[in-house]
């Protein structure tokens, strides 16, 4: 290992003393070049028996979330759209998905005085909240250009 060259003395890590390699205690060579024995894995109660983690199909998780979306369940296919009309003012766009998403974005822009030149890009925000299966969302105005 390569070793670094300081201009002033490199202070001590607060929590080890001055010669100390770790656990051992005091230690008169360099932590890199220590020869005392420390604790093994096993003595630690380490091991590397652990059974894996459990498996699951990306693709069924988005099956189960679309089928959840999709039936109207409770909480499910709303959605709400945070988004940064101008300076300090943020609007709130409720969604779902009974209805053609430009329809709605055409509706809330006209409601909200806002250019319908917009409504391709605030669709394109919902349609891309509904398919992560994100509930809530923000947007500022300027990025649906």
């Amino acid at each position: 290992l390569p070793v670094a060259h300081f201009s002033q003395p490199v202070a001590p890590l607060p929590h080890l003393p001055v010669g100390s390699c770790g656990p051992c205690g005091p230690c008169i060579s360099p932590p890199l070049s220590c020869s005392h024995s420390f604790p093994s894995d096993d003595a630690m109660g380490y091991s590397d028996d652990l059974p894996p983690p459990p498996r699951s199909a990306p693709s069924r998780a988005l099956e189960s979330r679309t089928a959840a979306v999709s039936s109207g369940a409770p909480g499910s296919g709303s959605f709400v759209l945070s988004m940064l009309a101008s300076e300090n003012r943020w609007e709130l766009f409720h969604f779902g998905e009974g209805r053609p998403l430009e329809q709605q974005a055409l509706e809330f822009l006209r409601e909200k005085r806002l250019k319908a030149a917009l409504a391709p890009g605030l669709a394109s925000k919902m349609r891309s909240m509904i398919n992560a299966g994100l509930t809530r969302s923000s947007v500022d105005i300027v990025d649906l250009i």
